[in-house]
């Protein structure tokens, strides 16, 4: 049929490319001479077929690994030519953009670095525009490529370059709570490649004015993602209808997001920046957004977790008034109260079982939650809460993997450990709740951790202190049970001795 021979042709077509490419590969000789001669005079020619260069600039991405360091300039001036390429009056010249960004991105990621990063991040950010959704979607993939590869050499560049694609992402947000589209996702994406760009090279603390340019930067690029985050966020809350079931904006973007924000939160050095960047209105959105989260993906939560432990250094720093412990309307659909802190931990309590890694953040995320806010400000039925809320969380988890000893025991033990260690006879009544067993199968399993044999161990000095302080806080709770002779009474004090030891040699050492 007329289709068989289609895919025939097709197939061959693949084949002849595959045998030209893989020769082409091992005569490098030849590879370079055909760029030298037949490509690169290709983007000189007065006129010259767009679709002539849109081959071109694909030909260079697929032997880049032919390509000799005394070629780079020549090779990045053509590419950068194309990609500023302007279309002509019947012409779209967008497939020579769109090759000539995916040609320079295949030769970045390959290592081939371009002769000058700064002269090419300022081509793409100029071509960066509200314009063209699908080419801007394109060109931010390729500036968080440069950005991730450059780093140092584009560091110093990096607020300006911030101002500038924000401008792009705010035109571009939609004015609805609609899902944000392809396009902005891919514009946070590429300030999060920022973020980590900058923070790379941040200058010793010793050099006074390079660490005053750096501060002046690192506010600059604070100032503007609080713009970003208040035209996705809050304009959104504000303008919303008020028949809509939840005035929440879309759950898009939450991972970079969260990296957005807790750029600003550890940039934070005043109460009038805080009042500037609305941090503290930022903060009470975000945390009613996570709270509902329910889409986990491994690579897409780490933000969030690092945020969450941001949010509270900064309620440590700048909180004075206990605002994060405060009762406070949600914009959800239930349209009840919670504080900042309870919303944080919601997110954190439904971590605890999504997937292995989440598991170990979550678990840390509950020390940091249990003992970092001041719950002195009259929230401390709000801290017992969220302790119990915690210990039910992680002993279900660790009730279907007590089997068979595992790596993931340690954080759901020492998780529990924490909440025991602030409400002992509360957290006993959850462990005790379905099983009269249930808190000496934990004081057993933590016995088992604590221990020199466990892999993985112990291995920092907070996990060995909190070890040390859990084990002789049930040794004399077994001991009040009656149960001195026991079994797990001993293997307590057997880890107890052992952690003591282990901590002795972790402080030495340290």
């Amino acid at each position: 049929s007329h289709f068989t021979v289609i895919h025939f042709s097709y197939f061959g077509v693949l084949m002849a490319y595959g045998g030209l490419q893989d020769f082409l590969s091992e005569r490098k000789d030849l590879a370079v001479t055909l760029i030298r001669n037949r490509i690169l005079p290709l983007y000189y020619l007065d006129p010259c077929s767009p679709y002539l260069i849109s081959t071109a600039n694909w030909i260079i991405g697929q032997l880049t690994l032919c390509l000799p360091e005394a070629m780079c300039t020549d090779i990045y001036n053509s590419l950068m030519k194309a990609l500023s390429m302007e279309d002509a009056e019947d012409v779209t010249c967008y497939p020579v953009r769109a090759s000539a960004s995916g040609a320079i991105a295949e030769l970045i990621e390959n290592g081939y670095a371009p002769p000058d990063w700064v002269a090419l991040l300022q081509v793409v950010v100029k071509r960066i525009s509200a314009e063209d959704e699908n080419e801007s979607a394109l060109l931010f993939q390729l500036l968080g490529t440069i950005v991730d590869a450059g780093q140092e050499k584009v560091a110093a560049h990096i607020p300006g370059t911030v101002s500038n694609i924000a401008n792009t992402i705010t035109n571009l947000l939609p004015s609805v709570p609609d899902p944000w589209p392809q396009v902005v996702e891919q514009g946070f994406a590429a300030l999060v490649a920022m973020v980590q760009a900058w923070d790379s090279p941040a200058p010793d603390e010793n050099k006074e004015h390079e660490k005053s340019a750096w501060q002046l930067g690192q506010t600059a690029i604070a100032q503007t993602f609080s713009t970003v985050l208040q035209k996705a966020w809050l304009l959104p809350v504000e303008q919303m209808e008020p028949t809509l079931d939840s005035a929440l904006p879309p759950p898009s973007c939450v991972n970079d997001a969260s990296v957005l924000l807790e750029f600003i939160l550890r940039s934070i050095t005043s109460m009038e920046e805080i009042t500037h960047m609305k941090v503290f209105e930022l903060v009470v959105i975000w945390a009613d957004i996570i709270a509902y989260w329910d889409s986990w993906e491994e690579e897409e939560d780490q933000g969030v977790f690092n945020a969450i432990k941001e949010a509270v250094s900064f309620h440590q720093r700048f909180d004075s008034s206990g605002f994060f412990l405060k009762m406070l309307p949600s914009q959800s659909a239930n349209g009840s109260q919670s504080s900042v802190i309870s919303r944080v931990s919601s997110f954190v309590t439904r971590a605890i079982a999504a997937y292995p890694s989440a598991t170990w953040r979550a678990c840390s995320c509950i020390h940091t939650l249990l003992h970092a806010p001041d719950f002195s400000l009259g929230a401390e039925d709000t801290r017992m809460t969220l302790a119990v809320t915690f210990g039910e969380a992680t002993f279900s988890y660790f009730k279907g993997v007590s089997d068979s000893p595992a790596g993931i025991w340690k954080p759901l033990l020492l998780a529990i450990s924490s909440c025991y260690i602030c409400y002992p006879d509360a957290i006993q009544q959850v462990l005790c709740k379905d099983d009269g067993n249930g808190y000496t199968a934990w004081a057993s399993a933590l016995a088992q951790v604590s221990s020199s044999s466990f892999t993985p161990g112990l291995s920092s000095e907070s996990e060995i202190k909190l070890a040390i302080l859990t084990l002789a806080t049930v040794i004399e709770r077994l001991l009040a049970l009656s149960m001195g002779g026991t079994k797990v009474l001993q293997d307590c004090y057997i880890s107890l001795m052992e952690s003591c030891i282990h901590l002795k040699d972790v402080q030495e050492d340290g």
